[in-house]
C-alpha cells in the first residue's frame, strides 16, 4: 500500500535518530571536500529553492553559530541572474527531488563558468545527480509525494550535522552537548507530531473555515513558518503570510478582524514574553489565535525547527484532507503549459 504524507511525517523521528547515529558516514565526503577547499577562508553558499531553501534557512542560525565561516543561502534565480561568481564562494546546489528546473539551470550556469557542481539531493539518479560533478544524498530515504515533509526535515538535520562534523568536532565537550541537543530535539518531533494531531481534531471547525492565515515567529523559526506557509498555501490553497514577531505589529496587525487566523510559534527563551504578549493582544480581536509551543523543552532556539516543523506539516495535510482538496483550479493547467518547475523525469504520488 502506498504511503501518504502522514506516513512520511511519522517516519521523520526515526530517520533523524538514524542519521544522527550515521552522521560521519552521511557527511564525511562533503566535510573532507570543504576542508580541502579551505572553507574556513571562504563563504559557504547554499543554492536552493522552495522547501530546500526553507530547510537551509532553518539550519542557517546553527551554521552561523558553529561553522566559523560566513554562510549564506540564495535562490537559483538569484544565482542565475544576479550572482557574481567568484572563488571566494563554495557553492552547494540543493534539490530534494533533483528535478527542479531552476536549480538545474543554476547548476548548468555554474558548469559553464568552468566550476565543479556539488549537488545535494535525495536521489542520485535524478537530473541534478547526473549533471553534478559530485553528488551527495543527505539521508532522506524514500519520499514519493510532491509535498515533501520527511525530505525537508531531514535536510535541516543534514546541514546541522554538516556543521557539527565540520567544526564542532574540534571541541569534544561542545560536540557532546550539541549532539545531545540534536537528539533531544529529534525525539521531541514525535511529541510535536502527536500534539499537532490532537490540536487539529480539537480545532477542526475553525480550521475548516479559515480563508487566510498569518504565521508569526522569530529566529530560526522564521524558516519553520516559511515552510509552514508554503505547505498551507500549496495544499490548502489559502493566502498564508509570514511575519517576524515585531514586524507583525508594525502595520500588518492593522488588518486583523474577528475572521483572521493566526499561529504564533514560541520558544522557551528570552523572546517568550514578547511573543506571548502579542499573542494575547491578538486574541482580543480574533478567537482564531493559536500558540505553537513546547513548554518542557529548554534549549537554544537554533534546534527548534527540527521539532516545530511537524506541527505545520501535519496541519497542512489535515486541513487539505478534511476539505477534500486534491487538485488546483482547472485554469492552472494553462499556467503549467507556459511555466514548468520540474523537468521531464519527475513523478510524484498522491499525498492522501
Amino acid at each position: 500500500m502506498a504511503k501518504n504524507m502522514e506516513d512520511y511525517i511519522a517516519e521523520i523521528t526515526p530517520t533523524y535518530l538514524k542519521n544522527i547515529e550515521n552522521r560521519e558516514k552521511l557527511t564525511g565526503i562533503l566535510v573532507k571536500m570543504l576542508k580541502d577547499e579551505h572553507v574556513e577562508d571562504r563563504t559557504l553558499t547554499i543554492v536552493a529553492s522552495g522547501s530546500s531553501y526553507n530547510a537551509a534557512m532553518c539550519a542557517l542560525p546553527f551554521l552561523k553559530k558553529y561553522v566559523g565561516t560566513h554562510t549564506r543561502v540564495i535562490t537559483p534565480f538569484a544565482y542565475t541572474y544576479y550572482e557574481t561568481v567568484s572563488d571566494d564562494n563554495i557553492y552547494l546546489f540543493v534539490s530534494q527531488s533533483g528535478y527542479s528546473t531552476n536549480i538545474l539551470g543554476a547548476a548548468q550556469k555554474h558548469k559553464e563558468n568552468h566550476r565543479k557542481v556539488i549537488g545535494i539531493t535525495g536521489n542520485r539518479e535524478s537530473d541534478l545527480g547526473k549533471m553534478s560533478d559530485i553528488c551527495l544524498e543527505y539521508g532522506a530515504g524514500e519520499e514519493t509525494i510532491g509535498y515533501v515533509t520527511k525530505g525537508m526535515s531531514t535536510l535541516i538535520l543534514f546541514f546541522m550535522l554538516l556543521g557539527l562534523e565540520l567544526t564542532v568536532k574540534k571541541n569534544a565537550k561542545t560536540y557532546t552537548v550539541v549532539l545531545e541537543h540534536m537528539t533531544e530535539a529529534a525525539k521531541a518531533h514525535a511529541l510535536m507530531y502527536q500534539q499537532a494531531k490532537d490540536f487539529c481534531m480539537e480545532n477542526r471547525e475553525k480550521l475548516m473555515i479559515a480563508n487566510s492565515a498569518f504565521l508569526i515567529a522569530g529566529g530560526a523559526n522564521m524558516g519553520t513558518v516559511s515552510e509552514g506557509a508554503l505547505k498551507i498555501s500549496e495544499m490548502v490553497h489559502i493566502q498564508t503570510t509570514v511575519y517576524e514577531i515585531e514586524e507583525f505589529i508594525h502595520g500588518p496587525d492593522l488588518q486583523l478582524t474577528p475572521e483572521s487566523t493566526l499561529f504564533f510559534t514560541c520558544v522557551e527563551d528570552e523572546t517568550k514574553e514578547r511573543v506571548l504578549q502579542v499573542y494575547e493582544a491578538s486574541g482580543l480581536i480574533t478567537e482564531n489565535t493559536f500558540l505553537v509551543r513546547f513548554k518542557d523543552l529548554h534549549m537554544d532556539q537554533i534546534y527548534a525547527p527540527l521539532y516545530f516543523m511537524a506541527f505545520y506539516q501535519y496541519l497542512a495535510f489535515f486541513v487539505a484532507k478534511e476539505k477534500g482538496i486534491t487538485s488546483e483550479h482547472p485554469l492552472h493547467k494553462k499556467f503549467e503549459e507556459i511555466v514548468r518547475c520540474k523537468s521531464d523525469g519527475y513523478t510524484e504520488s498522491n499525498p492522501f
